[in-house]
């Protein structure tokens, strides 16, 4: 099984920008990610945060992520009734489950930051971030 570490490396080679969650969490382990919303975390602070870490990865989206949009269904708000509708995904990690039952669907999309746009579908976007798979 592979570790936190390399999927935060990974990510970064996709040039995704991540940062790390308190262990069991959708709570930023550090003090601020916002610098990482206009660069990408250095090799030296990937070791640092996940070396021999349970810490959770997040991804930012938006421009800094290569315009990442993800598209959050959750269906304990009817978000389930929207998957059959869904566009396929235009990135390399299609759709993945999240901890609370939903799904996230990836998409290359320059976008700002906009609301929920249907019942149990919200879409995080430029100014966002999602737990990574």
């Amino acid at each position: 099984m592979a570790s936190v570490l390399s999927y935060a490396k990974y990510y970064r080679s996709i040039e995704w920008s991540v940062f790390p969650l308190q262990s069991h969490s959708k709570k930023p382990a550090i003090s601020s990610w916002l610098p990482y919303q206009t660069r990408l975390a250095t090799l030296q602070e990937l070791n640092a945060w996940f070396k021999d870490s349970d810490k959770g990865i997040a991804i930012i989206t938006g421009a800094i992520s290569g315009d990442l949009l993800v598209l959050d269904c959750d269906p304990r708000h009817d978000g389930d009734k929207t998957l059959a509708s869904m566009p396929p995904s235009t990135t390399d990690c299609p759709c993945v489950k999240t901890g609370g039952g939903g799904v996230h669907f990836y998409y290359h999309a320059p976008s700002k930051c906009i609301p929920a746009i249907a019942p149990g579908l919200d879409v995080k976007a430029e100014g966002g971030y999602v737990v990574a798979p």
